[in-house]
C-alpha cells in the first residue's frame, strides 16, 4: 500500500526556505529541499503565500514568463492546438484550469478553437441573468442591544447550490442572530458547493468554459446577496452587523473565494472577506480574540465528532507563531462539540451546518447555528448556545401550504401524499389513494399538477416528473430557494436549567472545598438553576491505600466522608434557598410546600465507583449521605421559614417535601430508576462509567448517548469536560454534558501524565413538545485552591473556617 504523504503543518523554517527557493530553483531541486512534501502541497502553500515562479517549468508550477505568454496567446485568439504547441510539457486540461484560476480570459470566441465533436455534444450555455428582490433586513431592539452582553453568531456549511442548500434556513438563522442582538457574525467555511460549480463546468465546452465560470460566480454572488439577510444595528441610519467570511479550500475552493469577493463587492456595507483557512475576529467590548479555522486539506472522516476538530486546531496551534486567541471556532464539521478546558490552550467549539444534511460523511450530524456570549463581569466566563434547526427540515414539506389554482379534492390528496411520503410513482400514488382501478383519473390529476419549471408562488412549488425513476415530486429548486420556515423566535418554549458536577471526592486533601461552598451557590443562583445533578464519586473512598498515602484528610472513614459530602451539598442547596427566600417579594402568599418547591433546586444524584467501594464490606453507598442531607436541609429550611414568619404545617410535611426534591437515579436491580422525567417531557439520565478516559475527547460522550435513551445525559468519572450534541429522528436534539471534578489534581493522574480538569458544567435547555430547540452550556474551571491541604488537616475545624452548614 502506498504511504500517505506527510501533511504536517508548515513550520516557520520551511516557509522561509520556500520563500527563498520557490521563485528561482528548479522543480527537481525544489522537491529535494522538501522531501516530505508532495508537489501539490508545495504548490498550494506557495499560492497561499503569494509566491510566483521566475523560471520555466512543467506540471503544477507556472512561471511569470509562462503566464505572460499564455495571456498573449489567448488575447490573439489562437486555436487550442497552437496553445498546446506553445506549452509542450503541459496538458490541455492543465492549461485551461490555470487560465481559469488566474483569470486569464480569451478576447473573443473563435470557432476554429472548438473541437467539432465537443461543440456538438456541448452547446453554448444559456447565460440567463436573474433579477433578485431587495435583501431582507432584520432589526435589533435598541434596549436589548445596550443591555445584553456581547454575542457573536456563527454559521457554517451554507453550501450554496448543494442539494441540501436551503435559503429559508439562512433566514431562520439570521432572525435568531437579530433576536440575540449579535455584534458580529462569522461564516466559517462551506459558503458554496465547489462540486456543483465543477459539475456545471464539465458539462460546458472548453470554448465557453471561462465565460461560463465568470457568469456562475457573478450570479451566485447576486443570489447570495439577496438570500443572506442584513441585520441593522440600532441607532444608526445605514450601519449593519458585519459578516466575516472565511472559506475552505477543500469545500469552497478558489471558486468559493471568488464568490465571496463578489458578494463583498455587492454588500460592502456589511460583508468582509477574511483570509481562507483561518483568521481572527476581535470582540472589542471584552477584549477577546476568536480564531476561525477551516480545513486546508481533505482528511479521512471519523465517526467521533471531536477527532476532526482536534486535528484542525492542533495543526493551527503547531503552525502559528503568534499568541493563541481566546477561543477556537472550527467550521465545516457539521458537529456541535464544546471542549472548554485545555489547560494553557484556548477552548474549542465546532459548528453545525446551516443546510439540510444530505450528502454527508460519518461524523456529520448537526444542523443549525451557534452563538457565543461573553460575560462583561467575569473575563473567563462565556456561554455557548446551539440552536438546532434539524427538526425544521425534517418536516419541511409540511410547510408547503398552497396548491395549484383550480385544484380539486383528488389533487389535494395527491399533494398531501407526496408531502408526507416523498417522491412516488403513479402506481404507488393510485394504490395509496385507494384508486387502483382509476389509474387514468390519477394520471390526469398528476398531469394537471406537473409544471415544467418551479412555481413563482411563495407557497406552491409545482410537481415535476423524473422520467428515469418515473416518480413525481415537488420541484427541488423551489424548496431550495423559496421554501420558508416558521419563525422560531416568536414561539413559546419551556426552559430547564441544570448544573452538573462530578467527583466531589469529599475527604481528599486536594478537593477545593472553598469553591464548593462559596462559588458554587453563586453560580446556581445567578443562572437560576433548578436541577443540580451529581454524577457520582461523592466521596474519596479508602481503596488504593489513600489513607496511608496521605490523600485523605485526618483519617476520615467512609461514614465521615459521606457526612462531609452531605454537609457540602446541603450548604450549597440551603444557601440557594435562603437567598431566594430573601429576594422573593410574594412568598407570604404561598404555602411552605409551594415555597420549597419553587426555591429549593431538585437534587439528582447517582453513586460512582469510589462510592461503591463500600459494597465489598456489605454496605450500601450514599445511605448516610442521603440521611444527613435530608436532616440538614430540614433544619436550615425550617430556620429560614421562621425568620420570614412562615412555617411548615408539620415536620412530616417538611420532610416529605424535601424527600421529593432528592432523587437518586440508579441502574441497580433493587433500585432501578435510570431516568428522570421533567415537567417539560424531556428525560434526563446520569451516568458514571467505571472505566478510564479516552484520547478522543467526544468518544465516551458519543458512546453514552448511543446507549442511553434520554434527551439529556450527564456523565462523569474522567476528570475532563466536554459538551456534545447529537440529533436523532425519534428523540430530536440530544445533549451530553461531561463534568470534570472538584479536585485540583490526583496522585494517580499525575503519575500517568494526565491533566485533571476542574469545575462544574451549566446547561440551559429550551424545548417544545418534548423536543429540544436550544442548548446553552458554560463550564467554570477556575479553582480557588492552589495547593493540597496537609493530610493531618482537622476537617472539623476546616468546616467551621469555610462556613459549612453542619448536619444535626
Amino acid at each position: 500500500m502506498k504511504a500517505r504523504p506527510n501533511r504536517k503543518p508548515w513550520g516557520a523554517d520551511e516557509e522561509k526556505l520556500l520563500r527563498e527557493s520557490y521563485p528561482n530553483v528548479s522543480e527537481k531541486d525544489l522537491m529535494g529541499k522538501f522531501p516530505g512534501r508532495t508537489p501539490s502541497s508545495i504548490y498550494a502553500k506557495a499560492l497561499n503565500m503569494g509566491l510566483r515562479r521566475g523560471i520555466s517549468g512543467s506540471g503544477l508550477f507556472w512561471s511569470k514568463d509562462e503566464d505572460e505568454r499564455l495571456r498573449k496567446l489567448l488575447e490573439t485568439n489562437v486555436s487550442r492546438e497552437e496553445i498546446k504547441k506553445a506549452f509542450p510539457n503541459r496538458t490541455r486540461k492543465a492549461i485551461e484550469l490555470h487560465a481559469a484560476g488566474k483569470g486569464i480570459k480569451k478576447s473573443a470566441p473563435n470557432s476554429k478553437e472548438a473541437d467539432p465533436k465537443e461543440s456538438a455534444a456541448m452547446p453554448a450555455p444559456i447565460l440567463e441573468k436573474r433579477d433578485w428582490p431587495t435583501t431582507k433586513v432584520y432589526g435589533i431592539d435598541e434596549k436589548k442591544w445596550k443591555e445584553s452582553p456581547p454575542r457573536v453568531g456563527f454559521i457554517s456549511g451554507v453550501d450554496f447550490k448543494d442539494s441540501g442548500f436551503r435559503a429559508g434556513l439562512i433566514e431562520v438563522g439570521f432572525e435568531i442572530f437579530a433576536d440575540e442582538a449579535c455584534r458580529y457574525i462569522a461564516l466559517v467555511g462551506r459558503l458554496v458547493s465547489k462540486k456543483w460549480f465543477q459539475d456545471r463546468l464539465k458539462q460546458t465546452s472548453g470554448k465557453y468554459r471561462n465565460e461560463y465560470l465568470q457568469y456562475l460566480i457573478q450570479e451566485a454572488a447576486k443570489e447570495l446577496a439577496y438570500t443572506i439577510p442584513k441585520i441593522k444595528r440600532p441607532g444608526a441610519s445605514n450601519e449593519y452587523v458585519r459578516i466575516y467570511i472565511v472559506t475552505s479550500p477543500p469545500y469552497d475552493g478558489e471558486i468559493g473565494e471568488e464568490v465571496a469577493r463578489k458578494l463583498q463587492e455587492l454588500r460592502p456595507e456589511d460583508v468582509r472577506v477574511y483570509n481562507p483557512v483561518s483568521d481572527r475576529v476581535d470582540v472589542k467590548e471584552v477584549g477577546k480574540a476568536i480564531g476561525l479555522i477551516c480545513p486546508e486539506i481533505s482528511r479521512l472522516p471519523s465517526e467521533y465528532f471531536s477527532a476532526a476538530v482536534d486535528r484542525e486546531v492542533k495543526d493551527k496551534e503547531s503552525q502559528t507563531s503568534v499568541d493563541y486567541p481566546d477561543l477556537w471556532v472550527v467550521g465545516t464539521t457539521s458537529s456541535s462539540v464544546h471542549i472548554p478546558d485545555r489547560g494553557r490552550k484556548p477552548p474549542i467549539i465546532s459548528l453545525p451546518s446551516l443546510k439540510r444534511l444530505q450528502s454527508i460523511r460519518v461524523g456529520e450530524n448537526q444542523q443549525g447555528v451557534r452563538i457565543v456570549e461573553f460575560s462583561r463581569v467575569n473575563s473567563e466566563e462565556y456561554f455557548v448556545r446551539t440552536y438546532s434547526l434539524k427538526d425544521l427540515t425534517r418536516n419541511e414539506r409540511q410547510f408547503i401550504t398552497g396548491i395549484k389554482e383550480g385544484a380539486h379534492e383528488i389533487h389535494k390528496r395527491i399533494v398531501e401524499l407526496i408531502k408526507n411520503e416523498g417522491a412516488r410513482t403513479e402506481g404507488l400514488i393510485a394504490d395509496k389513494l385507494g384508486m387502483e382501478g382509476q389509474r387514468e383519473e390519477v394520471r390526469k390529476a398528476l398531469e394537471f399538477l406537473v409544471e415544467s419549471k418551479m412555481s413563482l408562488r411563495k407557497n406552491w412549488p409545482g410537481l415535476c416528473y423524473d422520467k428515469h425513476s418515473q416518480r413525481y415530486d415537488f420541484h427541488t429548486d423551489w424548496i431550495q430557494e423559496r421554501l420558508r420556515y416558521p419563525s422560531l423566535v416568536k414561539g413559546s418554549f419551556i426552559e430547564d436549567r441544570f448544573l452538573f458536577f462530578s467527583c466531589l471526592h469529599a475527604g481528599y486533601n486536594t478537593t477545593d472545598y472553598e469553591y464548593v461552598v462559596k462559588r458554587l451557590p453563586e453560580i446556581l443562583f445567578h443562572n437560576k438553576v433548578r436541577y443540580v445533578c451529581c454524577l457520582g464519586d461523592v466521596i474519596a473512598g479508602l481503596s488504593h491505600n489513600f489513607l496511608e498515602q496521605g490523600e485523605v484528610m485526618g483519617g476520615m472513614n467512609y461514614t465521615e466522608q459521606e457526612q462531609l459530602a452531605a454537609e457540602l451539598v446541603g450548604t450549597i442547596l440551603a444557601k440557594v434557598f435562603e437567598r431566594g427566600l430573601q429576594e422573593s417579594p410574594d412568598v407570604n402568599k404561598l404555602s411552605a410546600k409551594e415555597i420549597i418547591g419553587n426555591l429549593l433546586p431538585t437534587f439528582l444524584y447517582i453513586a460512582g465507583n469510589h462510592d461503591d467501594w463500600q459494597r465489598r464490606f456489605g454496605v450500601l453507598p450514599l445511605v448516610t449521605f442521603r440521611s444527613k442531607l435530608m436532616n440538614l436541609l430540614a433544619q436550615r429550611i425550617e430556620i429560614a421559614l421562621k425568620n420570614h414568619n412562615l412555617a411548615a404545617s408539620s415536620v412530616a410535611e417538611l420532610m416529605g417535601t424535601i424527600h421529593l426534591k432528592l432523587v437518586e437515579l440508579s441502574m441497580d436491580g433493587a433500585n432501578y430508576m435510570p431516568t428522570f422525567t421533567l415537567p417539560s417531557r424531556l428525560t434526563i439520565e446520569l451516568r458514571h462509567p467505571h472505566m478510564g478516559r479516552a484520547k478522543t475527547k467526544s468518544l465516551r460522550a458519543q458512546e453514552i448517548l448511543e446507549s442511553s435513551s434520554a434527551h439529556i445525559v450527564g456523565h462523569g468519572n474522567f476528570h475532563t469536560a466536554i459538551g456534545t450534541d447529537l440529533w436523532e429522528p425519534q428523540l430530536g436534539q440530544r445533549v451530553d454534558v461531561e463534568a470534570a471534578t472538584f479536585v485540583i489534581f490526583t496522585d494517580f493522574e499525575n503519575k500517568k501524565n494526565k491533566k485533571t480538569g476542574f469545575g462544574p458544567g451549566y446547561l440551559r435547555v429550551l424545548s417544545r413538545d418534548g423536543r429540544i430547540f436550544m442548548t446553552e452550556s458554560m463550564f467554570d474551571h477556575r479553582p480557588m485552591l492552589k495547593a493540597p491541604r496537609p493530610k493531618w488537616t482537622n476537617w472539623q475545624e476546616l468546616k467551621k473556617e469555610l462556613g459549612v452548614y453542619l448536619a444535626p
